[in-house]
């Protein structure tokens, strides 16, 4: 009997998705470009939480339609399954959670990611679901603890762990408290309210212990026990390796791997980022990916309606013919 990532591995060409409130800001703030990814304009900008849940409420406004722009899209390339940022580092959430009302569900009463998986179900479409378990900039409490990026001077850096220090500048963060009120919750959550989820991801870990990532494991395969988990859990507490951003392997690499590619320089939204890869470009990255018994995540960041961008779309439809 095939595993559960041999079955995921056969699929081989995934969707990942960026989407958020930073798809609001769309790479600008006060009519100026930021410099660095569109998804991390909180963090590089140092926007208070305040400012930022305040142009969320008022510009973040997904369509109706914004499951079937996605899902729809993933068809015409040939991708068989999606991963999608349920909750970035910025901290908001896309779905309904009884952990924290810093939500879609409260601000627009939708639950964004129960459209999409229903919409992927329907359609055929593998369903998995991006969570960054350690860093979150709304929470005081998220990763950035001083014990892991020690200077030798006895503080850390005021910008530790690339947590949130202009709203937070104490140096004393319990990771604890957080891990166990938010994600751990969260991550049940996630685990429990949509149906199958093929692939548990995470990113950047930050601060976590190796029991606490194999807890986190744990809740999640008492829950679905087919769901593959990425590397980036941290500990080695994960079923398949992913590789660095936008790298490829020249060869083989004897283990279940994943690489994550964009399509132009950013990965969440970002208007002002034009170099797009060329059809023929992503379509070599695949066939690379291929070649070395690897499978592709290849990155798109919609717009702040969900819709995806015509460049992206021009890329998906040739990568389908």
């Amino acid at each position: 009997m095939k595993d559960a990532f041999r079955e995921l591995l056969d699929k081989r060409f995934g969707m990942f998705i960026h989407y958020g409130v930073y798809s609001a800001y769309a790479g600008s703030r006060n009519g100026r470009e930021i410099l660095g990814n569109g998804e991390w304009i909180m963090f590089h900008e140092r926007i208070p939480i305040a400012d930022y849940e305040a142009f969320g409420r008022e510009n973040f406004k997904p369509s109706p339609d914004f499951a079937k722009f996605i899902v729809e899209g993933a068809k015409k390339a040939g991708i068989k399954f999606l991963v999608i940022t349920t909750k970035h580092h910025d901290g908001f959430c896309l779905f309904k959670s009884e952990a924290s009302d810093y939500n879609a569900y409260t601000w627009l009463g939708r639950d964004l990611i129960k459209e999409l998986a229903d919409e992927c179900h329907k359609e055929g479409i593998g369903l998995g679901l991006y969570y960054s378990h350690t860093l979150d900039w709304h929470e005081k409490n998220a990763a950035g603890n001083q014990f892991l990026y020690n200077n030798g001077t006895g503080k850390a850096p005021s910008n530790c762990g690339r947590r949130n220090s202009w709203d937070f500048p104490d140096d004393n963060i319990d990771y604890a408290e957080y891990f166990y009120s938010k994600c751990l919750p969260q991550v049940k959550e996630l685990a429990s309210n949509y149906g199958k989820v093929d692939i548990m991801w995470f990113d950047y870990p930050r601060d976590i212990t190796k029991e606490q990532a194999f807890e986190l494991r744990a809740a999640i395969k008492a829950l679905q026990p087919d769901c593959q988990i990425n590397s980036r859990i941290a500990h080695g507490a994960g079923d398949y390796i992913s590789l660095g951003d936008n790298s490829l392997p020249v060869a083989p690499t004897g283990a279940n791997t994943e690489c994550l590619i964009t399509l132009n320089n950013t990965w969440g939204f970002k208007a002002q980022d034009h170099n797009w890869k060329a059809p023929s470009q992503t379509t070599d990255i695949l066939c690379r990916t291929l070649s070395a018994d690897s499978t592709l995540l290849l990155n798109v960041g919609p717009k702040v309606d969900g819709s995806l961008t015509p460049e992206t779309h021009a890329i998906l439809e040739k990568m389908g013919e």
